[in-house]
């Protein structure tokens, strides 16, 4: 009835209310961050995939100019592996920047102006080896193909920028979220510091209490023990008292029979 008495749930409501909402708040705030690193993941993905379109389309280029000015075949591996290069950055592209719709519009145009531009670069490659050297110079002075490179770096710049501009947006709401994270995770401790406190406070006394109640009993038991020990003590002296008695009363029983006889013996 004591122990019912002194433990109530009800004192302590309200500071584990505040741990179990601020722990869950802090679970929410550890989600949100996760989430905040993927973006900043993502985004240093996307521009790392258009700085790779950038270099392939340059890498097709270098081989067109190296076969122009040599004629050898070799040249023509990095614009080959370009062309392919380009297509399969250009698809993960696409596929990381899909709910974006202005990115994505963005990357259209670059595709129209990179086909273009691999088709300038491949037509001027077959005049090559077709020995039109002077159809070729055309084609070059032409500056299509410059013009389709500057249009290139521009979309391409466009696109880097606006990635720039997100990851530097997504870092800072990173860093926001962190330092929340913090806070929160300090105010965690404090609650569950003072809790622990508390609880030591108030349960401490009832469990001295008890430790006293214990001390007190096993006391009682050593006292009744004790008792035991004489009253036992006492009833084993009574006992042997009581066989002695006996012992006497069996001896005069026999004196008086002796007695008995002799008085037998006399009257006869």
């Amino acid at each position: 009835m004591i122990a019912k008495e002194k433990i109530s749930i009800k004192r302590f409501w309200q500071p584990s209310m505040m741990l179990i909402i601020s722990l869950l708040t802090l679970l929410f705030v550890f989600r949100k961050q996760s989430n905040m690193v993927d973006e900043v993941h993502h985004t240093w993905e996307v521009k790392s995939l258009l700085y790779e379109i950038q270099n392939s389309i340059k890498n097709a280029e270098t081989g067109q100019r190296g076969y122009l000015l040599t004629k050898e075949t070799a040249y023509l591996e990095p614009f080959h592996q370009g062309k392919l290069d380009y297509e399969s950055f250009r698809n993960d592209v696409q596929e990381v920047i899909k709910n974006s719709p202005d990115q994505l519009a963005k990357l259209s145009k670059l595709d129209s102006l990179a086909t273009l531009k691999m088709e300038e670069l491949e037509a001027s490659i077959q005049l090559a080896e077709q020995g039109k050297d002077s159809l070729v110079l055309e084609l070059l002075k032409s500056d299509a193909g410059k013009l389709y490179m500057d249009d290139i770096r521009t979309l391409l710049r466009d696109m880097l920028d606006e990635e720039t501009r997100l990851l530097e947006i997504r870092e800072e709401n990173f860093r926001l979220w962190r330092y929340g994270s913090y806070t929160l995770l300090f105010l965690c401790a404090l609650l569950s510091v003072y809790l622990v406190v508390r609880l030591y406070n108030y349960v401490m006394p009832f469990f001295e209490e008890l430790v006293n109640a214990r001390k007190a009993l096993h006391n009682s038991n050593a006292n009744m023990s004790e008792t035991i020990a004489v009253l036992k003590a006492e009833f084993n002296e009574k006992e042997n008292e009581l066989r002695q008695k006996e012992q006497q009363l069996k001896n005069l029983s026999e004196e008086i029979e002796t007695l008995n006889r002799d008085l037998k013996k006399r009257k006869k």
